[in-house]
């Protein structure tokens, strides 16, 4: 195979944000629950982006840094969550972003398997 045919077949990815629905189960202090649904929009991240993210060596969260770098927010994902803000994100809030994310780049359980 060449590269252009490579290419031409998605071999590389084009950094498009992609639309999602996310059901967020929100607990308010008095532990009543709230499923709260609202888009995001996940950036498709090449391999190189996620692998350096994941490769992270320094204490910062790995999961803030996919956020920050593959969620955004906004009537058409114009709006950046900065790393300090995903790192401050509710837990399970956080969490649903991320399956977000791994589902969009297909990354673990969501990965076809070989």
């Amino acid at each position: 195979m060449k590269l252009a045919e490579l290419e031409a077949r998605g071999g590389m990815v084009d950094p498009t944000l992609v639309k999602k629905n996310i059901t967020w189960k929100r607990r308010d202090d008095d532990g009543k629950e709230e499923d709260v649904s609202f888009d995001i929009f996940i950036r498709k991240n090449s391999f190189g982006i996620i692998d350096t993210q994941l490769r992270n060596q320094d204490e910062r969260s790995k999961s803030a840094l996919l956020i920050s770098n593959g969620v955004r927010l906004g009537e058409e994902g114009e709006e950046s969550i900065s790393y300090e803000q995903a790192y401050r994100l509710d837990a399970t809030l956080a969490y649903t972003m991320v399956q977000a994310f791994m589902e969009v780049n297909k990354l673990g359980e969501a990965a076809p398997k070989n």
